[in-house]
């Protein structure tokens, strides 16, 4: 069957994919926390046909016009589908373990869910089966239609009985009523809405009734998910009094793990607002692994990279991941020398994504874009899903002339990141300055 005649069906099912993920905004369906419904960037036909190639095996129709035109990999049955591309970019050994296969299968789980695979040659070619009780389960697209009945009136009852809850608890805030219970649902749902100030306003209502409330676990989970709030607004000074507060009040009432995790909060959040010392003496007093480098690390992720150095020089295990932070706050400081030797040395002792993305960042703003695109070529191959590296990869690639390879790249790194912001963060690394025009181009050519 050609691709044409497959398109519409493929669609249907892509749609249904993405209405699915808009009512489970819990993520309470089996797997949904792990691939939250995201659909990765498909393969270009010319992807498509090396991957072929190389596997010396012709892609059942169904799957080659699904992971050529909707998604390589993302959402579907159980913790999702793998994508086809990790068979290529992360294992080169694997393609030819699939073609060993006789008949040919190709895996499209991930985890616990890697008992479905798909017949590629044979009289069975284009089926899935179960490894678990060899039951053909259908064309590919028969097995996702049936995942998707088998769990849609489920959702949609969730949702309904969700939106009837939520009309409660609105009404419960309008005439003054309400629980901590019903304030932390609300503002969950603002949360998901992306409206992060609404949440901290509810969180900040409920927690004016701590002292008459008797709901424990309500609660434990206002504590958690205020502090949460704050922290992600950068907060940071109002987080610290909050944790504390829920730090005390479990302490009192006998939630011994739940004080345990806000003392650690707290920990954390007394050196990003600049009271190093005072984490660094509760880190040795609590038998914290690597307190020195854990309080560095917080003054670099705030900037403040002379005083990281001052407790990371302190750390005595100099391992790969201190000598990356050394290399990170001496960026910060303008150093790119001792930058640049701190991430060498990482690298002789473990060659991680990480380190290859920061040290091949460096050399792009030092002019030495060969070196680097070949730094960030290795770190994508240790990590094909890491967005941070995707991005910079990509950036990279348009800073040679190659817009095409590059915004491939961008769209890979747009599809695995949970936000925008965090593609864009990795652009303005790049040493152009042209990476909204990049992040433009990567939005337009999008899946369809």
């Amino acid at each position: 069957m050609n691709e044409s005649e497959l398109l519409p069906r493929a669609r249907v099912l892509r749609d249904r994919l993405v209405a699915m993920g808009r009512l489970d905004r819990r993520r309470q369906v089996r797997g949904a926390s792990a691939h939250g419904y995201r659909l990765q960037p498909p393969l270009t036909p010319t992807e498509a046909t090396a991957i072929e190639a190389e596997a010396r095996l012709r892609l059942p129709d169904e799957y080659r016009a699904w992971v050529t035109t909707i998604a390589d990999g993302g959402a579907g049955p159980g913790q999702g589908i793998r994508p086809l591309r990790e068979a290529r970019d992360g294992a080169r050994g694997e393609l030819g373990e699939v073609r060993a296969r006789k008949p040919v299968v190709l895996p499209l789980g991930r985890g616990d869910d890697a008992a479905h695979v798909l017949v590629a040659s044979g009289a069975s070619a284009g089926r899935v089966r179960s490894l678990d009780d060899d039951r053909d389960l259908g064309t590919f697209f028969d097995w996702l239609e049936r995942w998707l009945d088998g769990e849609w009136s489920d959702v949609t009852s969730r949702h309904e009985a969700r939106q009837s809850e939520l009309a409660e608890h609105r009404r419960s805030l309008e005439d003054g009523t309400f629980s901590i219970r019903a304030l932390d649902e609300l503002a969950v749902e603002a949360g998901l809405d992306g409206d992060l100030e609404e949440s901290a306003r509810l969180y900040a209502l409920a927690g004016e009734r701590v002292a008459t409330s008797r709901d424990t676990r309500a609660l434990c989970r206002l504590f958690e998910q205020w502090t949460h709030c704050l922290h992600s607004l950068e907060r940071f000074d109002e987080a610290l009094v909050v944790a504390g507060r829920g730090a005390r009040w479990a302490r009192d009432v006998g939630q011994h793990g739940l004080a345990r995790r806000m003392r650690e909060v707290e920990t954390r959040l007394l050196a990003d607002v600049g009271r190093c010392d005072e984490a660094l003496a509760r880190m040795l007093a609590d038998g914290w692994a690597l307190p020195h480098q854990t309080v560095g690390w917080h003054c670099v992720m705030r900037g403040r990279g002379a005083e990281a150095l001052v407790y990371l020089a302190k750390e005595p295990a100099r391992t790969a991941a201190l000598l990356n932070t050394i290399g990170v706050a001496r960026k910060l400081m303008g150093d790119y020398e001792g930058a640049r030797a701190a991430y060498e040395e990482a690298l002789e002792l473990e060659p991680s994504a990480a380190v290859l993305d920061n040290l091949g960042m460096l050399l792009a703003h030092r002019e030495k874009l060969g070196k680097a695109l070949t730094l960030l070529a290795r770190a994508r191959s240790l990590a094909p899903s890491d967005p941070h590296v995707l991005a910079c990869y990509g950036g990279l690639l348009w800073c040679k002339g190659e817009p095409d390879a590059a915004v491939i790249e961008v769209r890979r790194a747009l599809a695995y990141a949970h936000d925008e912001a965090a593609v864009r963060e990795a652009l303005d690394e790049v040493p152009t300055g042209d990476g909204e025009a990049l992040l433009r181009e990567a939005r337009k050519a999008g899946p369809q």
